[in-house]
């Protein structure tokens, strides 16, 4: 059985260690969260059981563990220049079986696969059943709140540079042509502040279940994040004007408009 009041207060136990006036650290508290709620969405949407639905909502509550541990030691959410934080967290859970502070035995496994699963660029292939379905929901709620994320904090923690930076950025060919033929976009391609940008926009192309849409739909998160800098580069304002109308288009085409 699931008990998901005694899992929130275990998360919060865990993260009074880490500094709470540090802005990554409150983003991560705040992600946290919202991606339960997401998760718990989603699974509803879905018809599942009352037990698939908990354990959907506490797979969104530890997706992120290790994102504690990767700001205190690296101060980054960058994994290529620091360590990759879902694998992280799934080590911080069996170590020393600190999951049962969390939730009783019987869970592990899907728990476990899920947040191994949560940042691929791809899931893997050979997940079925339950699991699958559990995996596929995590990213999906995950992706939901990093719109709003990419909203509402700074420059510095979102895209690791300054807003001056990003105002002169520009956005590489091949992440632009990635973007242009609905590709999400490797980490290892994004070799500017604009990269990354448009990286996070196009995580759009890789939502699984409908009802992500009808939340993007419901805010303004997309062009917020669009119209959020004044760029200064000709060809980025060009290519950041492209990118919006491809996204709407993206949206009608794909009649996610409600």
């Amino acid at each position: 059985m699931i008990n998901l009041e005694k899992a929130k207060q275990a998360f919060a136990a865990y993260v009074k260690q880490f500094d709470h006036h540090d802005e990554q650290i409150q983003l991560k508290i705040k992600h946290t969260y919202e991606v339960m709620r997401y998760s718990e969405m989603i699974a509803s949407d879905l018809a599942l059981s009352d037990e698939q639905i908990k354990l959907a909502s506490l797979i969104g509550l530890l997706h992120d563990i290790g994102r504690f541990e990767q700001i205190r030691r690296y101060h980054t959410f960058i994994d290529r220049d620091s360590v990759n934080h879902a694998m992280l967290g799934v080590e911080i859970l069996k170590e020393k079986d600190f999951i049962r502070t969390f939730v009783e035995e019987g869970y592990d496994d899907i728990i476990f696969t899920a947040i191994a699963n949560h940042n691929k660029f791809r899931i893997d292939e050979s997940l079925t059943g339950d699991t699958l379905i559990q995996a596929k929901i995590i990213r999906d709620a995950d992706k939901i709140d990093i719109f709003r994320v990419n909203s509402t904090h700074s420059c510095e923690t979102l895209f690791m540079c300054r807003e001056d930076e990003m105002k002169n950025t520009l956005i590489s060919k091949e992440v632009f042509q990635d973007f242009m033929t609905h590709t999400s976009i490797l980490s290892e391609k994004r070799k500017t502040p604009g990269d990354i940008l448009v990286s996070h926009i196009a995580l759009i192309y890789d939502f699984n279940y409908p009802i992500c849409f009808k939340v993007l739909l419901q805010h303004s998160w997309i062009h917020d994040l669009l119209r959020r800098f004044e760029f200064e580069n000709p060809n980025t304002k060009r290519v950041i004007q492209q990118i919006e109308q491809e996204i709407l288009d993206y949206l009608n085409k794909h009649q996610f408009y409600s």
